[in-house]
């Protein structure tokens, strides 16, 4: 039995030319072969859903997308008897790790960045929405190349702007609304102001400390993001590497995206985008 939210590297589309392909993905993809036609609609990169299959990936059920509490129940209780009919034995299912990231692997000098997109308190203003989802959060990543990280490091006290390309791809990637679903980046066009500093805070024994500071302005027809960026970095001499990185960026966001949730909560509204180092994962 799987439950999985958005997880396309389970079946990954031919476009991903780096997918992981540990015994648990292989498992899924053969539970997809045996599946009905239907099952998912056609040409789908993402497999949300809740899936019942046997030990070597036969198909004994499954929903994709929203399944309510009795239908899970019917499923599982149907699936249970499938199973016990054809004889099945058991066996225990593969626990390899998952990547919990997309992208390129870290290479040595390189950053991988997890972000984490969130809805930031409104006051006394109710926040309306439709959503199942209360509270909700999304998850990405964004990766620095070893000479993008090495940008952050500088002698100066005083703050120096990262090299505005670099700044312009961080901001038109990540800067978006996506706390209740989807939402790709903004044009180039979009990104009319803001800049991205570091400057040298302190340094301990074989440490530096960095701090981090910046805006953006993001402009798309009724679709915007304002925000301040806040942050600090502390880079190892010794092992050669940033071993901390916290950013975050804060500001007010108006309009919606095809389908990132907002059909009935076009603000002006606060969110956050929060990145931090990578828990990096073995494949």
């Amino acid at each position: 039995m799987c439950v999985i939210e958005e997880t396309f590297f389970l079946n990954p589309p031919a476009r991903v030319t780096n997918p992981p392909r540990p015994r648990s993905t292989a498992l899924f993809r053969r539970y997809v072969a045996n599946s009905p036609f239907g099952r998912w609609p056609q040409n789908t990169s993402t497999y949300q859903g809740f899936y019942l299959m046997s030990p070597k990936g036969g198909d004994l059920g499954g929903i994709f997308g929203i399944t309510r509490k009795d239908k899970a129940e019917a499923l599982m209780v149907a699936a249970l008897d499938k199973s016990k009919k054809s004889g099945a034995t058991m066996r225990p299912v593969p626990n390899d790790d998952l990547a919990i990231y997309g992208g390129a692997e870290p290479r040595p000098g390189a950053v991988k960045l997890q972000l984490a997109y969130r809805d930031l308190p409104r006051g006394n203003l109710p926040r309306i929405t439709s959503a199942y989802v209360r509270n909700p959060y999304n998850l990405g990543w964004f990766d620095l190349s070893a000479a993008e990280a090495r940008s952050f490091r500088t002698d100066s006290r005083k703050p120096v702007a990262i090299p505005q390309r670099l700044f312009r791809r961080l901001a038109t990637q990540t800067l978006k609304d996506a706390v209740r679903g989807q939402m790709r980046g903004w044009d180039a066009a979009a990104l009319t102001g803001g800049a991205l500093y570091t400057q040298l805070f302190s340094r301990e024994n074989n440490t530096r400390n960095y701090r981090l500071t910046g805006s953006a302005i993001l402009k798309d027809g009724s679709r915007s993001y304002a925000p301040q960026l806040h942050g600090r970095a502390v880079y190892d001499e010794t092992a050669k590497k940033f071993v901390e990185f916290e950013l975050v960026a804060v500001g007010q966001r108006t309009g919606k995206g095809p389908a990132n949730g907002r059909e009935n909560d076009l603000g002006p509204a606060p969110i956050g985008v929060a990145f931090k180092l990578f828990p990096v994962a073995t494949r």
